[in-house]
This record gives structure tokens, C-alpha cells and sequence, in this order.
């Protein structure tokens, strides 16, 4: 019998620039955006293959953004939730299964940090944030699969991703939203499916509020 995840995701936030349908999600829900000053961005870029990526950290950096680029992500520890990790989306797809990214996505997830994936195929960073415990995606298991299909077996392969027609733009954090019973800490997600480099960093700022 096939084994089946169900997608969990405590609550979402999406900025969308231009129409994006992703049904399985539900109905939407009205947002009332924010404003980041980009001016006041401290930014962490990660890679860079990608021309979308290139654009966009530059883009940044004339805006007025501190733009910190490595080849490697820098030390959780000395992060906080104001900042923005960018990655660029051909550098995570070549380490969706390394163990040292995943341990740096947990890690900064937990303290709220902005993660981020620009360009190419941006659908690899949910695909690495499932990997590293982060999320849980909807999934399937091999029927040939010998070894009981846990988590750590290898054999389930994701069926539903939210990014599956790769954004230019995606991103994961946690936030503390308002819920009926008091504020909770939820998912909230960012999808940009334009290539205007202006309004990418628009729906960055506003979901980064």
C-alpha cells in the first residue's frame, strides 16, 4: 500500500506579484502588506549562477541593502530574525541533499531568519527544506521500497511542492501570527512569479515586514 504525507502548513502568508494559482492551498487570504525599507536590509547571498539572482542582489545593493556575499552560509548562531539569507536557486539545487545545509536551514529557520531562493529552479529549496526536517510536503512512497518508508529510508518522493512551477521568488520563515485563541507561531511563505526585478524586491520587502 502506498504511504501518503499529508502537506501540514500551520499557517501561510503568501505575496504573490502576479497570478500564481496554487489550489491546493485553499482559499486565499486577504493580506494587509508591510513595508521593509530596503535601506534597512542586512542581506546574506549565497551563490550565484543564476542571471535572476545576479540582477536581484544587485538591484539590492543599489536600493540601499547591506549585501553580504559567500559561497557558504554564515553561522547560524550570529543571525537574528531581521535578516534575509538569499540563495541562489542553482547553488541549493546542487546540495538539496547535504547535511550541512540542511543543519544551517534548521537551525535558522528556528531563529526566524528569512530564507530566501532566487532564480532557477526555486523549487529545490522547498525540496531542501523538506530534507532537513523543516517542512512536510505531501509524498509518496515507492511500492518497491524495502525498508518501511520512514523519513530517514530515502524511498518517498514528494508529490505536491508549492514552488513546482519554480518563482523566480520563494522564501520560508517563521512568524508569530494572530490566531483566534492569541498569537501562535506559524509558516508563512513568499511566491513572485514576475521577472521585473523592482517588483521582486517589492514582494521581498513587504513579506519581510
Amino acid at each position: 500500500m502506498k504511504h501518503l504525507k499529508l502537506l501540514a502548513i500551520v499557517s501561510i502568508i503568501a505575496v504573490v506579484s502576479s497570478v500564481l494559482a496554487l489550489s491546493f492551498l485553499g482559499k486565499p487570504r486577504e493580506i494587509v502588506a508591510g513595508h521593509l525599507d530596503v535601506k534597512g536590509m542586512v542581506v546574506y547571498a549565497i551563490g550565484e549562477s543564476t542571471p535572476t539572482f545576479e540582477k536581484f542582489t544587485e538591484a539590492l545593493e543599489i536600493k540601499g541593502a547591506k549585501v553580504n556575499y559567500l559561497e557558504l552560509p554564515p553561522n547560524a548562531t550570529d543571525l537574528s530574525e531581521e535578516m534575509f539569507v538569499l540563495f541562489d536557486g542553482g547553488w541549493i539545487e546542487e546540495r538539496v541533499k547535504d547535511p550541512n545545509l540542511h543543519a544551517f536551514l534548521r537551525n535558522a529557520a528556528s531563529r526566524r531568519v528569512k530564507l530566501v531562493a532566487v532564480g532557477g529552479n526555486t523549487s529545490k529549496f522547498f525540496e531542501a527544506l523538506y530534507e532537513a526536517g523543516v517542512i512536510d510536503l505531501a509524498t509518496e512512497c515507492d511500492p518497491e521500497c524495502k525498508c518501511g518508508c520512514d523519513f530517514e529510508c530515502g524511498c518517498d518522493e514528494i508529490i505536491i511542492n508549492p514552488a513546482y512551477m519554480n518563482p523566480p521568488l520563494v522564501g520560508y520563515r517563521m512568524k508569530e501570527v494572530e490566531g483566534p485563541y492569541g498569537p501562535y507561531l506559524g509558516e508563512s511563505l513568499l511566491f513572485s512569479n514576475t521577472n521585473n526585478v523592482d517588483v521582486l524586491i517589492e514582494a521581498l520587502s513587504e513579506w519581510g515586514a
